[in-house]
């Protein structure tokens, strides 16, 4: 191939290939964009007062917690109310088997009267003796023996007395009632049981009003304070509420 030919062609192809790349908008420098300025905000802080409100999980309890405890030992014959029943002051909450303290009652008012009857008949044989004791009709040792028993049997009727009034009080133990308006929590023993002072409470009688909600302790966020365990407060503030300084932005316009 001739030289002066191959050299001619080459340069026709480079200056075809020169046209194209001026015509097509690939080969053209990319124009550079001027950045945007950036928009400036900013805010300044003001101090107000703003609540912290807290609510936590607890229960309510009575202020006032009454025990049923039996003062006598007996078998437990009712129980008068239904668990957790709302129940009045003075009203029958269990009923003890009382035959027994009946009985009791019977025999020491018995025993009384015997005593009084016994001492009744030494006083009226205290009037007859004394004048014939002065006159030396009996012997002043029989008057005297006479009346040492008076004194004898007037102590036995103060011990009678004492006896029946005791019998009394144990009959009257067999009914237990609430001690204040309340709640009645669930009986601790059945029908039938033989309960006693030792056997412990039959059930425990709670207040309504007033009564407390018993909440945990709150970690008050930010002071770092702490307090007891458990803290008693009324049941309408069941949430701690308290007030901390602190800083609300607020926003404003960009400087001009």
């Amino acid at each position: 191939m001739d030289l002066t030919r191959l050299t001619g062609s080459i340069s026709v192809f480079a200056a075809f290939l020169s046209l194209t790349c001026l015509l097509l908008p690939g080969c053209k420098k990319a124009e550079r964009q001027a950045p945007e300025m950036p928009t400036l905000t900013y805010e300044h802080p003001v101090a107000m007062d703003i609540p912290v409100k807290g609510s936590w999980v607890g229960h309510l309890d009575g202020v006032d917690n009454a025990s049923i405890v039996p003062q006598v030992t007996g078998y437990l014959q009712t129980q008068n109310y239904s668990n957790g029943a709302v129940v009045k002051k003075g009203e029958v909450l269990f009923r003890i088997d009382d035959t027994v303290f009946k009985d009791q009652v019977t025999k020491a008012q018995a025993t009384l009267e015997q005593s009084q009857a016994q001492l009744q008949q030494l006083n009226y044989d205290l009037q007859i003796y004394k004048p014939l004791a002065a006159e030396n009709a009996i012997s002043k040792q029989k008057y005297e023996d006479t009346r040492l028993s008076a004194i004898a049997a007037e102590a036995q009727v103060r011990e009678g007395t004492a006896a029946l009034e005791l019998a009394k009080k144990n009959l009257s133990y067999t009914i237990l009632y609430a001690p204040f308006d309340g709640i009645a929590g669930i009986s601790k023993t059945n029908i039938g049981d033989l309960v006693s002072p030792e056997s412990g409470a039959l059930a425990i009688v709670s207040s309504v009003d007033p009564s407390a909600s018993i909440l945990p302790s709150p970690s008050r966020n930010g002071f770092n304070r702490r307090e007891k365990t458990g803290m008693k407060a009324s049941a309408r503030t069941a949430s701690w509420t308290s007030r901390s300084r602190t800083a609300a932005p607020t926003r404003n316009k960009p400087p001009s």
